[in-house]
């Protein structure tokens, strides 16, 4: 939790609209449900297409939580038992569906599609605003939108603090962890705990979520990386697996707990300070622009 609340951005925005919270927890809930319910049984399967559905409510990035909901509960459950688990899937995409089918149905007939976030006069090839806000954002070249596009959640600490190179630790414990246990053959036969179970369908949502903006960075589609605020939605992913990764790092008792609490503290606020003066020297530069 203290490496979640430590990403700046996850409440920079609450003297405007604290809108960001609510899908970022909607897929921490998500995975709570996923992970922390019996997984063969018809009602958690309904359980989490109403979670889930739910969920989707919040925001118009949260329509990702279906498919990356879905992969969670099939990487979580299939070796069990995999036709009770295809069963479950059934159940839980249609009740999902359900729960979420009105406001994207709304949308579908007053604007044309599920979720937009362009304005219609973005869409004026007279005005070539495409090119005009890869530029303001920072996306006009290949270099640019590798490092502050796909990876913008390890370059740009100012906005998500420690929490993406955390992850990488927690991910390193995770991936050691499940390949001492016997790795994909485990899982496939049904070898893994439960821990470890829930730590690869965590694994399988944030492989998923950058693979998405790998696959459309090269299709030529900015749209998973234009905002900065986009990434947020895999921070509980982060923040869980960071939080690991921490644990196993400093295993140090009751002790590590102040510690890390003290350090991820002071992290949090040299981040947001850091995020402070650059935005108070952009919009010194906007200001005295000529």
């Amino acid at each position: 939790a203290l490496i979640l609340l430590c990403a700046p951005l996850y409440f920079l925005g609450a003297s405007a609209a604290l809108i960001d919270p609510l899908f970022v927890l909607g897929l921490a809930v998500v995975l709570a449900v996923v992970v922390g319910l019996e997984p063969l049984s018809l009602r958690t399967a309904l359980a989490r297409g109403a979670v889930i559905g739910a969920a989707m409510w919040t925001h118009s990035q949260a329509i990702l939580l279906a498919p990356l909901g879905l992969l969670a509960a099939f990487v979580h459950d299939w070796p069990s038992k995999p036709r009770a688990t295809f069963r479950n899937l059934i159940v839980t995409a249609c009740t999902l569906a359900s729960a979420a089918a009105w406001p994207y149905a709304r949308n579908v007939e007053n604007f044309g599609s599920l979720i937009s976030d362009t304005a219609r006069v973005f869409a004026l090839p007279s005005l070539a605003w495409d090119e005009y806000l890869r530029m303001q954002r920072g996306y006009d070249d290949w270099i640019d939108m590798i490092q502050y596009g796909i990876f913008k959640g390890w370059f740009a600490p100012e906005a998500y603090g420690l929490a993406f190179w955390l992850l990488l630790l927690g991910a390193g414990f995770c991936l050691h962890c499940i390949r001492r246990s016997g790795g994909v053959s485990a899982w496939l036969n049904n070898g893994l705990d439960a821990r470890e179970r829930a730590q690869l369908g965590i694994l399988s949502v944030i492989a998923c979520y950058l693979t998405g903006m790998i696959g459309s960075a090269l299709a030529g589609i900015d749209l998973m990386i234009r905002n900065e605020r986009y990434l947020l939605m895999v921070l509980p992913c982060a923040a869980v697996l960071g939080g690991y990764g921490l644990a196993n790092f400093t295993n140090l008792g009751a002790t590590g707990y102040w510690l890390g609490l003290t350090a991820g503290l002071l992290a949090a606020g040299i981040a947001l300070s850091w995020r402070l003066i650059y935005i108070q020297k952009r919009k010194f530069i906007d200001t005295h622009k000529v």
